[in-house]
């Protein structure tokens, strides 16, 4: 029988259903793994030997012990048997062949487990992997050129398209030589194991079918263009971007077979209080207004900066879901998060080109909470001085803080939630570390300190701008979501009269300057009325 079966606590993983009982006696020591979509696995041993058994959920129970010793079965969404493409009678087929194959039957395998790493922990990227991109290529080269009995043909009308364009296009190579293609090759599914040789996983998909729809596959995860492709492959540069639409729009019909099958659970069964669903290897989103409206990810994911969204709409959104390593409270993340905010800075997005700074989201949203509300004079004088000090140049995200940034697998950094994205200044990802990341204290001590470093730092008064629009902005929502958050009320306070502080002297030095160079008191004049209107002791004795 299996021993040492108990993980998480109170749950216990039952395979008595799904082995014969010579099978079932020789399973020990078993692990939880991993789980996807479709499938949960598990390290383990077979007799002596190291194994991963992979169970459909729909073939699976999942049962907790309760105190009064009686058990209830969880019934899985989205299970294998409501994904057409997912076809058991291909994959055991294809694993009639398998030399590491134990046991198969309906979805339930025991293989021998696989030393290694899967490609999601390597970075393309960077030139050193270059000979790992070689040996996937090489790999699936061979893959296709393989010939097995008893399996299907690929189905491109599956989830039942009714794209035009896609139809026209499954026309135009419906005559194409078929080959055996995986039909999900993505990193999770490639392993490099402990003596560099490349194994594909998961053979739910395959299929014979045209085998660009695999090739394509490779363009955004081993980072290859289509010149690359096509000379690696022998594809002519249309077939490539032919596919390119086609495996787009099939993929977003599937996901939102997905959506379809989530929807009727998420009405009746998911609390009315949560909107994000971990469901396998995908984030499930029930969408807020605010969140409707929010800047399309879609035109920046080839820069590696954000999780994939695969389907989306009015309501919902299914997005990747990334085994993540949040920065830790005390973790040293200031180089990493600059260096991704860099990157993000220098991405031109021609849809944000001519948006003006009243119609930038955080404006928007700062002007709503304070339009029925006595100091918004005040808040436009505020929000004036950025105004002037700033340009809207670049990318920025907004809403850089602790949660929406995460640590990917091979260290990278990825930002989550752009409902605030938009065109900005470049000082102002940098303003929003500042002022949402660096403090771990909200002492008097604590601000004094953090804000001599900024000033030690950044002596331009366009980061100080922006430090002034990123601290009202975190105000304004903390005050909305926390209100009883008084900590971090009065940092963000503290932080927004630091940064209007330093404006004013900024303006002061550059109207003495001016006076001195050319007699000229106008200016002087000017900045000192302009800021005599401004009553600092109103602002810090009466809260905004």
């Amino acid at each position: 029988m299996i021993k040492n079966n108990k993980i998480d606590n109170e749950n216990y993983w039952n395979f008595s259903h799904l082995f014969p009982k010579d099978i079932l006696e020789n399973i020990w020591d078993v692990e939880f793994l991993s789980y996807g979509y479709h499938n949960i696995s598990f390290k383990a041993k077979y007799q002596n030997s190291k194994v991963i058994i992979r169970v459909p959920f729909k073939s699976f129970k999942l049962e907790k012990l309760l105190e009064n010793e009686e058990k209830y079965n969880v019934t899985f969404v989205g299970s294998a048997q409501d994904d057409y493409l997912v076809n058991h009678k291909n994959e055991g087929n294809f694993y009639k062949q398998s030399y590491d194959l134990i046991y198969y039957k309906n979805g339930v395998y025991i293989k021998k487990f696989i030393e290694g790493s899967t490609l999601e922990t390597i970075d393309f990227s960077k030139q050193e992997n270059d000979w790992i991109k070689e040996k996937v290529i090489k790999k699936l080269k061979e893959f296709h050129s393989k010939k097995l009995e008893n399996i299907d043909n690929f189905d491109w009308f599956t989830y039942r398209s009714d794209d035009p364009k896609f139809k026209e296009l499954v026309e135009k190579y419906k005559d194409d030589e078929l080959n055996l293609i995986h039909g999900d090759l993505a990193a999770k599914n490639i392993i490099l194991d402990k003596n560099n040789n490349i194994h594909f996983i998961d053979y739910e998909w395959v299929r014979y079918g045209n085998r660009a729809f695999d090739i394509i596959s490779l363009k955004n995860l081993l980072k290859l263009t289509n010149i690359q492709l096509s000379k690696e492959f022998g594809i002519e540069m249309e077939v490539l971007k032919d596919f390119e639409y086609l495996k787009k729009i099939f993929d977003k019909d599937a996901y939102k077979k997905v959506y379809d099958k989530l929807n009727e659970y998420n009405t009746t069964s998911l609390s009315k209080y949560k909107r994000v669903y971990k469901l396998g290897q995908y984030l499930f989103k029930v969408l807020r207004e605010s969140d409707r409206y929010t800047f399309d990810t879609t035109l920046i994911e080839s820069y590696n900066l954000t999780p994939i969204i695969y389907y989306r709409d009015k309501n919902y959104e299914i997005s990747e879901f990334i085994y993540k390593k949040q920065f830790g409270r005390y973790v040293d993340m200031t180089t990493p998060v600059w260096n991704a905010v860099l990157k993000l800075s220098q991405i031109r997005v021609k849809s944000l080109e001519g948006v003006k700074f009243d119609e930038l989201p955080v404006v928007i949203y700062i002007n709503n909470y304070y339009k029925d509300k006595p100091k918004k004079r005040l808040i436009a004088f505020i929000l004036n001085q950025v105004r002037l000090h700033t340009n809207l140049t670049h990318l920025v995200h907004y809403d850089i803080k602790y949660g929406n940034h995460i640590y990917t697998e091979n260290k990278k950094v990825k930002f989550v939630d752009f409902t605030y994205a938009s065109i900005g200044d470049i000082s102002y990802n940098y303003a929003n570390i500042a002022s949402s990341l660096r403090n771990h204290s909200y002492d008097q001590a604590s601000i004094k300190k953090l804000t001599d470093e900024m000033k030690e730092t950044f002596t331009n008064i366009s980061y100080m701008a922006c430090l002034v629009l990123s601290s009202l902005f975190n105000y304004v929502k903390t005050k909305t979501l926390e209100p009883k958050n008084k900590k971090f009320t009065s940092m963000y306070f503290q932080l927004m009269i630091f940064g209007l502080e330093q404006i004013r002297d900024f303006q002061m030095q550059s109207a003495l300057k001016l006076k001195e160079e050319t007699g000229d008191e106008l200016y002087s004049l000017y900045v000192k009325h302009q800021w005599s209107k401004f009553n600092w002791d109103d602002l810090r004795k009466k809260a905004i």
